[in-house]
């Protein structure tokens, strides 16, 4: 069984290893963010991986890493429509992951946990990793 306390306590170092004005980045992510649009599988990259990647690695403001995630999403919209609607995307998925990114101070999910625990979601994003 996994120490949930000790992982939460090391993602805690881990995260505040980042001085406040240093501007940590994850090559893979960052790619995602700047020319990687999916057609699948966006409300957990959008929850699971960039709110909490931009809050919490680049620690930018709730303000543009809403603008950040919006212009991601609309590029992945160009591709497939979101399903369900946009405003559910913006009420339960980029607004609600992002305070929850605030809140719990959580690193975004990692390939290795991507591959366990979200293999087709790891198939579609480790083209670009």
């Amino acid at each position: 069984m996994i120490d949930l306390n000790r992982r939460y306590r090391e993602q805690i170092e881990r995260v505040s290893q980042f001085s406040e004005n240093a501007v940590a980045s994850i090559a893979w992510i960052e790619k995602i963010l700047s020319d990687t649009p999916i057609d699948d599988y966006r409300k957990l990259t959008a929850g699971l991986i960039l709110s909490r990647y931009l809050t919490n690695v680049k620690k930018v403001g709730y303000d543009q890493a809403y603008t950040t995630i919006w212009q991601w999403l609309d590029k992945c919209a160009a591709l497939k429509r979101l399903e369900a609607s946009r405003r559910y995307f913006d009420h339960e998925v980029v607004k609600r992951q992002l305070l929850l990114a605030h809140q719990s101070r959580r690193l975004p999910m990692g390939l290795d946990t991507m591959k366990r625990d979200y293999h087709e979601v790891y198939k579609k994003l480790s083209v670009i990793a």
